[in-house]
């Protein structure tokens, strides 16, 4: 019996070479691909890939699988933009803070004093064409959609209500954050997130001024006993891959990436408004000292922040950075009147 299913086996293969029917026809080979993360394990950031991943598998009946590699498994954060160039990595989202000297001008969806939580996902869909031509110069494929980085605020062994507060304080900030925290008054110092729990232990920093997504991830509230937030918005983290690895995908597949990659920008807006409302009550919870800045503290920080980067990159590259900049303050400005009427705003230009 065994030996004539063999032999029935053996005369289908033999035929379907003869009429031209590759093997793959009827058994195709899966697509394995990497998906790289500096946030452990508990980091909210994870939640929006681990969404993405689970639709590519259905929306591809299972041919695609992407692995996640979290807590900088395969590359660590500093890093990550230079590994997808050369693809050591297939896929990550890019944090423009951190690679201010590779895409200047993507620095321009970060000034988040503009606009309030979950608009940077609108924004960065709005925008996605300029963002994709960024990106396409150094090889990399912009997936249309982002995750966000949710509202900022700082943590330290005191609440900071005024400038005052931060003199002779040394803040880590990413990146180019550190900017903002010379303008309030302290010392800008940059850390990568996965170091600062450690930083903040060892007294290294005085605080931090860094997304609450980041604070959760990594239960600071346990070495720093104050936070102090803001009602500023957040900024995002786009969601790429190199470019080499998406123009090897079948059609079929890349048709399948970008259904997926339109669908998550609704489902990112949904997703971080509700965590950033969940997140005020977890902050209140854990830190000894919490502080909300009054309206008037407020106007006064975002008077000596604001535009820290937006300024400087307009005066440099010039039109090509205004027009980018005329879009996202025209988008974060829809956000703020679709809010006013109880309404989603637009997530797409079309």
């Amino acid at each position: 019996m065994k030996k004539a299913l063999l032999l029935a086996m053996l005369l289908f293969v033999t035929l379907s070479w003869n009429i031209g029917i590759a093997p793959q026809a009827f058994a195709q080979e899966k697509i394995k691909l990497s998906y790289a993360d500096y946030a452990a394990p508990g980091y909210d950031q994870l939640s929006y890939i681990k969404h993405f991943i689970k639709r590519i598998g259905e929306e591809t009946n299972g041919r695609v699988e992407i692995t996640l590699y979290p807590a900088e498994q395969l590359v660590k954060a500093m890093q990550q933009y230079e590994a997808m160039i050369q693809g050591t990595i297939d896929m990550c989202n890019i944090t423009p803070a951190y690679f201010s000297g590779k895409v200047p001008l993507l620095l321009l969806t970060i000034e988040s004093s503009y606009w309030r939580p979950a608009d940077s996902v609108i924004i960065a869909s709005r925008i996605s064409k300029e963002i994709a031509k960024i990106f396409a110069k150094d090889g990399v494929k912009y997936m249309g959609w982002s995750t966000e980085q949710p509202p900022a605020v700082t943590i330290g062994t005191k609440p900071f209500k005024m400038f005052d507060d931060y003199k002779g304080m040394k803040i880590r900030a990413p990146g180019k954050s550190a900017k903002v925290i010379n303008n309030w008054g302290g010392t800008g110092v940059s850390i990568p997130a996965p170091d600062l729990y450690m930083a903040l232990q060892n007294k290294v920093v005085d605080g931090a001024f860094l997304s609450i997504g980041t604070v959760e991830g990594a239960r600071l509230w346990e070495v720093a006993p104050a936070v102090t937030t803001t009602i500023t918005g957040g900024t995002p983290q786009m969601a790429c891959m190199n470019m080499k690895k998406w123009e090897s995908l079948p059609d079929d597949i890349k048709k399948a990436f970008e259904k997926v990659n339109r669908e998550m920008v609704p489902w990112a807006y949904e997703h971080a408004t509700a965590y950033s409302k969940s997140l005020d009550e977890t902050l209140k919870k854990n830190f000894k000292i919490y502080h909300l800045r009054t309206p008037e503290e407020h106007e006064k920080f975002v008077k000596a922040g604001r535009d820290v980067y937006s300024r400087p990159l307009i005066k440099k590259f010039g039109e090509p950075a205004q027009a980018i900049w005329d879009k996202v303050l025209a988008a974060a400005q829809e956000c703020a009147d679709a809010r006013k009427e109880g309404k989603t705003p637009p997530f797409f230009t079309e």
